[in-house]
């Protein structure tokens, strides 16, 4: 029974994994690095509350609750971090684009009339 749950939270989880990579596509590139952090963050939570929940769960049965209720405040707060600070990425990051097209079409116009 416990490996159909633990089949089952995989199978809800893996949804989370992809739609984190999704949205942080849409503020930044996401490169090697990032990548490899999502991969490191996504692979170390599972192996890291067992350690936790199993060394104070005996002498101290409402730990596992309370973490996570901890957990839950933690990735309310990350998510509502991220949001304002992935808006100004992108807004950077689409100022810059716009200053290098900007930037070209100049460069264009300075060959057009060059050649005229």
């Amino acid at each position: 029974m416990f490996q159909i749950c633990v089949g089952v939270m995989g199978l809800g989880m893996a949804p989370v994994y992809a739609a984190g990579m999704l949205w942080a596509e849409r503020f930044t590139p996401v490169t090697g690095m990032l990548g490899a952090l999502f991969t490191l963050s996504a692979a170390t939570g599972p192996d890291i509350f067992p350690i936790l929940v199993g060394q104070r769960v005996e002498s101290d049965p409402a730990f596992m609750i309370r973490l996570t209720g901890w957990v839950v405040v933690a990735c309310v707060l990350l998510f509502a971090a991220s949001y304002p600070f992935g808006n100004r990425v992108k807004r950077e990051a689409e100022r810059a684009a716009a200053e290098t097209s900007r930037r070209n079409g100049e460069d264009e116009d300075e060959e057009q009339q060059e050649i005229l």
